[in-house]
């Protein structure tokens, strides 16, 4: 009997990196590998190695332009294309192979409010694509344009592997422990800035606090400087990129997000299911993660010194965090029911 060939579907980032979306990517296709056949499509970079090590196939393009895309659907001929995130959706969308495009949003970045290049260029690229799945409503609420692309929408939230995440976490790490984290990459929408000030400020009351950041981008020299200015070198400690952040934030108290914007705010889950306490800023998808019984949503800086002050103060109110933290991962940790509302989009476009 002749072996059913099974549908081939493209995965398309943006850069080589490896973060939140990144590794959602790789946790689709390890679990749905036996329905499917996949590709990642990315730049080189740290994610080459993780790849490698997850057997999965990666397609090297220098950029997320159209060009490149062509060029790789040409090769490697999918039925699907998933485009993740807004410059790879346009790029997809540009062109032009005919072959169904789902675009896979996962932030939302200040710009979608306004009439802007970026607003109008994806715009005109979502009559080309067949699906957008956003990791939160926040994405399409936020969106100028959001009548346009409203009955193409829906809304998926991330999920988490939590049983990957425990297993890398008991990984060893080094020998320290830190008061507080910061996971993610150094980039803008990140903010880590504002977290070396966060610290700076909780510094002032709690002299040895410590804090660990993981993570490279662009503001790494930014970040060094501001922590020599501040003279913290002895509170915070950079690590860098790290393929198991887990084993290393699993030797925190709490995790600190001060970002400017996010999607969904993997991190804060990934963090809640150590049971570790979430600070964060009340953006994106992160005000349906964080709440009192795991954390706290931070208006200014001074709100979170307050409270990351009291809870490092207070043993048992951290216990209650701490608890209240992995009660609430419970929500985003359901695998199989995520992988069964993906299959079910895959079906209607291929």
């Amino acid at each position: 009997m002749e072996e059913i060939k099974k549908k081939r579907i493209l995965h398309i980032l943006a850069s080589g990196g490896y973060s939140g979306a990144e590794n959602e990517v790789i946790a689709v296709i390890r679990n749905l590998s036996n329905k499917y056949d996949f590709a990642y499509v990315s730049p080189s970079g740290p994610i080459q190695e993780i790849l490698r090590k997850e057997g999965i196939l990666h397609l090297e393009i220098s950029g997320p332009s159209s060009k490149e895309i062509a060029r790789i659907v040409k090769g490697w001929q999918p039925d699907l294309i998933q485009a993740h995130d807004y410059r790879t959706s346009v790029a997809s969308s540009l062109a032009r192979t005919k072959v169904p495009i789902i675009s896979h949003l996962h932030s939302n970045p200040p710009w979608l409010k306004s009439i802007n290049p970026n607003s109008l260029a994806y715009l005109l690229a979502s009559f080309g694509i067949s699906c957008i799945i956003g990791v939160s409503s926040s994405i399409i609420d936020e969106y100028l344009f959001r009548s346009f692309i409203k009955n193409k929408y829906l809304t998926l939230p991330n999920f988490i592997d939590q049983q990957n995440i425990l297993s890398k976490a008991a990984e060893n790490a080094n020998d320290h422990s830190y008061d507080l984290a910061f996971l993610g990459r150094l980039e803008e929408p990140k903010d880590p800035l504002r977290f070396i000030t966060i610290v700076n400020e909780v510094a002032k009351e709690l002299p040895e606090v410590t804090a660990v950041m993981m993570g490279s981008g662009t503001l790494e020299d930014e970040c060094s400087s501001l922590i020599k200015q501040l003279c913290l070198e002895k509170n915070i400690t950079m690590v860098g990129f790290k393929n198991n952040p887990y084993a290393i934030l699993n030797q925190a108290k709490l995790l600190v997000m001060p970002s400017k914007w996010e999607g969904f705010g993997l991190a804060a889950v990934e963090a809640m299911v150590l049971g570790k306490p979430v600070f964060a800023t009340n953006v994106g998808g992160l005000p349906s993660i964080v709440d009192h019984k795991c954390g706290s949503l931070c208006e200014d800086n001074e709100e979170f010194r307050v409270k990351i002050v009291n809870v490092l103060r207070d043993a048992t109110l951290y216990t209650t965090l701490a608890q209240g933290a992995q009660i609430k991962a419970r929500q985003f940790t359901n695998v199989r029911e995520y992988m069964q509302k993906l299959s079910e989009i895959y079906k209607l476009y291929l």
